[in-house]
């Protein structure tokens, strides 16, 4: 049986031996990250959780996406989020604690960091509302 900790040791196995810098570009997959409890809380973790951006912000085709990383991955381990589409909190999240896999240019992880932090910080006053009307 497959554990989580195979998934995450093949991932990073396959971005050794450069079979992730292959195959992102052909899906057109510009950054990478894995992030969540199997970095913080490996002995609790359920999943693998992946974070990516696409080239050039377009929309993926999410179907072909998990079709492919769980050909790559074996198992039934993985959960990808799309930064593009994540909300502040969840985007923030996966880049600040995030381990880098791939990045199609340099300073690419970087760049999309800190234009989470923004986003986080421009969107906090939404947040703080909705708590004080709870």
């Amino acid at each position: 049986m497959i554990t989580v900790q195979d998934s995450l040791a093949r991932l990073r196995r396959l971005v050794d031996d450069g079979s992730l810098a292959s195959a992102c570009p052909e899906l057109g997959v510009a950054l990478l990250v894995v992030h969540g409890s199997v970095l913080t809380r490996p002995d609790r973790a359920r999943d693998v959780d992946l974070a990516y951006a696409t080239l050039g912000g377009a929309a993926a085709d999410e179907l072909t996406l998990v079709n492919r990383f769980h050909a790559l991955v074996p198992g039934d381990h993985l959960d990808l989020m799309d930064l593009g589409r994540a909300d502040p909190v969840a985007r923030l999240a996966a880049l600040q604690r995030g381990e880098l896999l791939h990045e199609a240019e340099p300073h690419l992880y970087a760049e999309q960091h800190l234009a989470a932090v923004g986003a986080f910080r421009d969107t906090q006053w939404m947040r703080d509302r909705a708590l004080e009307r709870l």
